[in-house]
């Protein structure tokens, strides 16, 4: 009997980059300096939801009433898109996340989607090991089942939030034009808005604020 294979855990991807982070450091030692122009990449992202989303409240407007879930840290994959300069670059990413989710004792799943404006500002460009910080926006909207409830009737609730990335991390060139990545930052979001199986997006009267730490690494390619 033939078992369906199992996709690759986010989570292992992160922990390969960070492995060849480490193994590239003493080949980086070389004067390998970053190619300017737009770069393509893949990356794992590791990430979660805290702050107001803890598996307690509820939202209620007219006839429909939404569940604010407790969201399990979990991993996912992306792709990425930017230009890279002398000592700066800008990236525009997007990647999807599959998470475990609960309300009080119910057990519920929940895919938050992302899409990021990430700047960077390197500290140093002289050599292959270019560390860098970066201050970036976030877009997220999260499917969570059986969230959004009207009379008898249960329904997916999407929640769209915006939200603050402080980060930093190290960029190592093992190529002018190929490079690894790593960081690791805190992101503060705000979710504002909620839509059911109504079809109607709802402005949440008390904002949701939802806080966690976030970790990536990934592969890039200069063109």
């Amino acid at each position: 009997m033939t078992g369906q294979r199992r996709p690759v855990p986010a989570s292992r991807i992160l922990v390969v980059c960070a492995l060849g982070l480490a193994l590239a450091l003493p080949a980086a030692a070389a004067d390998t300096k970053a190619h300017t122009g737009f770069f393509l990449g893949v990356l794992g992202v590791q990430t979660g939801l805290g702050g107001d989303m803890d598996g307690h409240a509820s939202i209620v407007d007219g006839e429909e009433t939404y569940l604010v879930p407790e969201i399990e840290g979990a991993s996912g994959y992306g792709l990425s898109l930017g230009r890279r300069e002398a000592s700066f670059s800008q990236e525009i990413s997007y990647y999807q996340i599959e998470h475990q989710a609960a309300w009080k004792s119910a057990g519920l799943k929940a895919t938050s989607h992302w899409l990021e404006y990430i700047p960077r500002f390197y500290l140093t460009t002289r050599s292959a090991l270019q560390p860098f910080a970066s201050l970036g926006l976030s877009y997220m909207w999260l499917d969570a089942e059986n969230c959004a409830s009207m009379g008898a009737k249960t329904d997916v609730a999407t929640f769209y939030g915006l939200g603050l990335n402080l980060s930093g991390g190290l960029s190592i060139y093992l190529h002018p034009r190929i490079a690894l990545q790593g960081s690791g930052g805190y992101r503060i979001l705000m979710v504002g808005r909620v839509k059911g199986g109504g079809g109607k997006a709802a402005t949440i009267q008390e904002t949701v604020w939802a806080d966690g730490p976030t970790f990536s690494g990934g592969l890039s390619l200069t063109f």
